[in-house]
């Protein structure tokens, strides 16, 4: 993993070459990295660079408040969007990219993942 997954009790778990692989990734102008396998899903900005981490679909070994998930994400000219989707329940808009002014907008499930009140679907 490039960076820790807040709240998967692995945070020191990622590969010990990860800060020269997020400089070369920059160094390239690479504007998005798609990652899994935490089951938590969460989306960073890293200077220009969007990081987009999945949860999982088929799994209930989910941390946190989270539940099954996986993304959907459209990329535009002028944003990405990624679309969590839940298996039989529903779908967020989870964040909201735009690649003009360099902002992230994040959906407060995200913000608050670990908070038991910000899961409504």
């Amino acid at each position: 993993h490039l960076v820790s997954v807040p709240g998967t009790g692995r945070e020191r778990n990622i590969v010990w070459d990860a800060g020269d692989v997020l400089a070369l990734l920059t160094e390239l102008g690479v504007q998005l990295v798609m990652c899994g396998h935490k089951h938590v899903p969460n989306v960073w900005q890293f200077g220009e660079m969007l990081l987009v981490n999945s949860g999982t679909a088929s799994s209930h070994r989910v941390r946190g408040y989270t539940r099954p998930s996986y993304n959907v994400i459209h990329i535009h000219q002028d944003k990405v969007q990624v679309i969590q989707r839940y298996p039989g329940v529903g779908e967020i808009l989870a964040a909201n990219y735009s690649r003009t002014e360099r902002k992230l907008d994040l959906h407060p499930q995200l913000t608050g993942m670990f908070d038991r009140g910000a899961w409504t679907v």
